[in-house]
């Protein structure tokens, strides 16, 4: 599977984690418990189906417009250039 950049980890966590309930209500705001890592690995993995394209779009529509603009094209070359630099 490789790693997640942190930058798509950080957009995952605000348009996800910051709403999730039980990450909220256990006092850790900032981490994934297992109910939403599982929401996240389920996507993930099936990132493909109608509801893992439901959970990571919001992801990469930075502005909320419910489309992918050219502004989407700098934050694209932002993560795979931290992605090549953990590689290398």
């Amino acid at each position: 599977m490789g790693s997640f950049s942190p930058i798509f980890l950080d957009r995952v966590y605000e348009e996800h984690l910051v709403s999730h309930k039980t990450c909220r209500a256990k006092g850790y705001p900032n981490q994934m418990d297992f109910g939403a890592f599982l929401d996240f690995m389920l996507a993930w993995d099936n990132r493909s189906s109608l509801a893992g394209i439901q959970y990571l779009f919001p992801v990469l529509d930075l502005k909320g417009r419910g489309y992918l603009s050219q502004v989407w094209v700098t934050p694209a070359k932002t993560l795979s250039h931290d992605v090549s630099e953990r590689l290398s």
